[in-house]
């Protein structure tokens, strides 16, 4: 492999940047102010959800346009139907083209947070839309504070980890697709920022068999969300960081 000096002109004023800005730094210990990192944490996640409360106000509908319309939120009222009576939701008379939801994959039946999300949003009595943007906003959170959490970890002050968790959330691509149209595409993702951090704290010394354990559950909710081109990303993140 080239060393820095090897590098060109561009190159090195990249990687010179990154490491400046805690790109690359290495992962700093667990700080014992964990309250007011939880904290911090958690108003990240309520920023991004306060703005996407600013768009379903402005419109009722935001998140719940065509293929979350007319797929996802109608097999999630089947899923809640087949909970509530006793059913695991694996197959389905209600549908004539997608019967088979644990074919489908992109449904999530083998999620135990998506399945509980669904429950849970759907005893709420929200109309349609409301629970698309319900699960969405479930989902924008748990995003917003891995992103926020990864960034930490890797050294970022508050103001530069918000930032990242701002871009992670509501960039276009999660914003005009995953969380309006392909929800998997948004239920999956977002649990990839909690596995690349579970699994770079794997890689440290000590406490290891929690944090692989802990990597195994993010990725398993990654994996069963319902998304196959976010199952691929814990391989990427491993060949990104080949100490691990």
């Amino acid at each position: 492999m080239a060393t820095t000096a090897q590098r060109g002109p561009g190159r090195r004023w990249f990687f010179g940047f990154a490491r400046s800005h805690g790109i690359l730094r290495p992962m700093k210990p667990d700080s014992p102010r964990w309250h007011r990192e939880t904290f911090t944490t958690a108003c990240a996640g309520l920023a991004v959800v306060a703005i996407c409360l600013v768009f379903a106000w402005h419109e009722p509908r935001f998140f719940w346009n065509d293929d979350y319309q007319m797929t996802f939120v109608p097999v999630f009222e089947e899923v809640n139907r087949a909970w509530r009576a006793g059913e695991w939701p694996l197959l389905t008379q209600a549908s004539w083209v997608c019967g088979n939801l644990a074919g489908e994959y992109q449904y999530g039946t083998f999620s135990v947070f998506i399945n509980g999300c669904i429950i849970a949003i759907w005893s709420l009595g929200l109309p349609l839309a409301g629970k698309a943007a319900a699960l969405t906003l479930v989902h924008e959170f748990v995003l917003a504070t891995g992103a926020f959490t990864l960034a930490r970890s890797r050294g970022l002050a508050m103001p530069q980890a918000s930032f990242v968790a701002l871009v992670a959330a509501l960039n276009g691509w999660i914003v005009c697709w995953g969380a309006t149209n392909w929800i998997a595409g948004l239920t999956s993702f977002a649990w990839l920022p909690w596995a690349w951090w579970a699994l770079e704290h794997s890689a440290a010394v000590g406490r290891r068999g929690r944090w692989i354990a802990a990597a195994a559950f993010f990725i398993s909710l990654s994996l069963t969300a319902g998304w196959p081109f976010t199952s691929t990303s814990p391989s990427t993140v491993k060949l990104h960081s080949p100490g691990l």
